[in-house]
């Protein structure tokens, strides 16, 4: 299981974090951080480890930039191509496809965070947003260190820290990184 945190640091540029963990037949595996660094990019996931695979493998079929809610369609509509070329299997809902059984996702840019469903769509998040098993958790450190001096980078760390304590589907090493600009 998993979680990614994304958040702004207070002159608004993107973060993620991640646990490393994958349960898979009853046993824990170390997969190294749950996000892809592209160039203007990061992606982080959630569900089934075959969303990693897919974009590792059509890492060249993705968008080069993401800057906006168009990019981000644009994004979404290539993620939904791979996935169905690369047998995830469809599960239909009132007239929707969904992906859920496979994965959640966050985009972090140069200035922006998006969450992308299981359904493929998206929003934009203004400061913070989590996924995964563990995400409530997350989220609550996160918020109660933010009055602190504490770095960003910092608070991530602490708040995957306490997340692993209170949520036996998360853990591993903690990943935290940025797009450079």
């Amino acid at each position: 299981m998993t979680v990614v945190i994304a958040v702004k640091d207070i002159n608004g540029k993107p973060w993620i974090a991640s646990d490393s963990n994958a349960y898979d037949n009853e046993t824990y595996t170390e997969v190294g951080p749950k996000f892809i660094k592209l160039k203007n990019y990061i992606i982080g996931y959630t569900g089934s480890y075959m969303i990693a695979n897919i974009l590792n493998e059509n890492i060249s079929k993705l968008p080069k930039n993401i800057k906006n809610s168009k990019d981000m369609y644009k994004f979404c509509t290539i993620l939904k191509k791979l996935l169905y070329s690369n047998g995830a299997k469809e599960r239909h809902s009132e007239g929707f496809l969904y992906i859920a059984d496979y994965a959640i996702l966050l985009v972090i840019t140069k200035d922006k965070i998006f969450e992308i469903s299981g359904g493929f769509s998206f929003i934009e998040i203004k400061d913070i947003t989590a996924i995964g098993a563990g995400k409530n958790f997350a989220l609550g450190a996160y918020e109660a260190l933010k009055g602190t001096t504490l770095s960003v980078q910092k608070r991530l760390r602490c708040a995957l820290e306490a997340t692993f304590k209170h949520s036996y589907l998360c853990g591993g090493e903690i990943y935290v990184d940025t797009i450079d600009n």
